[in-house]
């Protein structure tokens, strides 16, 4: 009997491109199911906490990828950070294990200290964390990703790290190619994020337009909507 399994995700490329791996991937498909989609949002904006992404949109991304949603709000901030983070999240794991389920995948890459906070965390409430992309070539991964047929938009730009006029831009070959030479391909450093909203494991589109962008200090924004809520277009949530 295969083991259920939450997949970890913001909305974004990697996360989507794991969870491809854990339902295509025999050494993974043998072994997993996965049932659920863990997002961490802001409490105060409703949105996910690195990728800035409409609640709405996640409900309809999860729907989509045939996962049930979990959204887990956090309130106290801290620079980029909550400092509420391991209590909420780990206060779901534990009624996670009460459903029968042990075992969360995320879509880290190569990031050592990220790996072991988690790893720490769910050791303390018995959950194994699983990692399909770890140790993977960034540049690898990406290939395979468009290469899959996923379409995704970049959300969120760190200005520290990477242009602003990235913003917004489709993630293709052209798009990567663009990129300055110190910048992983894959964002595992934050240079930017994204929001993946059609491809091979999503029963349906998510039809979503552009709306205004933002920023805070040096990280920019690109607002996303549900093109059904285009009441939604510019307003912003501060």
């Amino acid at each position: 009997m295969k083991k259920p399994i939450i997949i970890a995700s913001s909305g974004g490329k990697d996360a989507t491109l794991a969870l491809h791996r854990i339902r295509n991937m025999k050494s993974f498909s043998d072994i997993f199911t996965p049932v659920g989609m863990m997002t961490t949002l802001n409490a105060n904006t409703m949105r996910s906490t690195a990728h800035n992404i409409r609640l709405d949109i996640l409900e309809e991304q999860a729907e989509s990828l045939g996962l049930t949603f979990y959204p887990l709000f956090l309130h106290e901030t801290a620079n980029h950070g909550f400092h509420d983070y391991a209590k909420i999240v780990g206060g779901f794991y534990e009624e996670m294990k009460m459903k029968g389920i042990y075992h969360a995948m995320y879509g880290d890459i190569h990031l050592e200290d990220v790996k072991a906070y988690r790893d720490q965390l769910n050791e303390k409430h018995g959950i194994t964390g699983v990692y399909p992309l770890w140790n993977c070539h960034p540049a690898g991964l990406i290939i395979e990703f468009l290469n899959l047929g996923y379409k995704s938009i970049v959300v969120a730009v760190n200005g520290e790290k990477l242009g602003s006029e990235f913003l917004g831009k489709t993630l293709d070959t052209e798009f990567i190619q663009s990129l300055p030479l110190h910048v992983d391909p894959c964002a595992e450093n934050g240079e930017f994020h994204t929001l993946c909203f059609e491809g091979p494991e999503f029963a349906f589109p998510i039809a979503v337009e552009t709306g205004i962008q933002t920023n805070e200090g040096s990280h920019y924004f690109q607002d996303m909507f549900l093109e059904k809520n285009k009441l939604y277009k510019n307003i912003v949530i501060s």
